[in-house]
């Protein structure tokens, strides 16, 4: 197991090699991802405040013990990992289920890893207002950036009426934009009362409007 996160849980194959000195040793690695789960959350996790307590009037005792400092890994390794994905890669969340297959390059060092590469889809469908959206296009970049947050661009048709209607799903994966289009092209209202109504905007009843 390769990773262990809320967000990514994955397991892998390979061969591993670890060279130089003890202190800060080099692991060289081609995997492959035998599975990997990635979860889109739906919202990001609050951040945790830590206030500085000052105690008066107290009982006495012995001060507090200062907050330890961070340490550093025991071996903070430089890493020269290339990672191939040919499949079993599934990404779930905000209505997207997929698979998807691709490449990615782990640079850096244990301590902060750099992740670099990108995956394409392979199949998957996107569920929105209530209609099943097939994936025609999809890809998903890490751009070595400190945190895992993967930039979405990812494209699903269904047809409704007389029109293709598109979902869009762009932005980071902790923060995806989801816009709606069409072909032919007709305005957002249009679009959502043809996908959830099969029927014009201007045929609708006023408590489907």
């Amino acid at each position: 197991r390769v990773a262990a996160r809320d967000e990514a849980v994955a397991t892998a194959s390979g061969t591993v090699a670890i060279a130089g000195p003890l202190s800060a040793p080099n692991v060289t690695a081609p995997l492959t991802v035998d599975r990997a789960d990635i979860n889109l959350p739906e919202s990001l996790p609050p951040s945790v405040v830590v206030l500085k307590v000052v105690e008066k009037n107290g009982k006495g005792g012995k001060p507090p013990l200062p907050a330890p400092a961070d340490t550093q890994p025991t071996l903070p390794a430089a890493l020269d990992i290339t990672v191939d994905m040919p499949g079993n890669i599934f990404v779930r969340g905000h209505g997207l289920e997929s698979e998807w297959r691709g490449r990615l390059k782990i640079t850096g060092t244990s301590a902060a890893p750099v992740i670099a590469g990108s995956l394409e889809q392979i199949r998957g469908s996107v569920d929105l207002l209530g209609k099943t959206f097939t994936l025609t296009r999809g890809a998903i970049t890490f751009d070595g950036s400190p945190k895992l947050d993967p930039v979405l661009d990812i494209v699903a048709e269904a047809s409704a009426a007389d029109i293709t209607a598109q979902v869009n799903i762009s932005g980071p994966g902790s923060a995806p934009k989801i816009t709606l289009s069409s072909t032919p092209s007709v305005p957002q209202d249009e679009i959502l009362a043809r996908v959830l109504f099969n029927r014009g905007v201007g045929q609708i009843s006023a408590g489907e409007g």
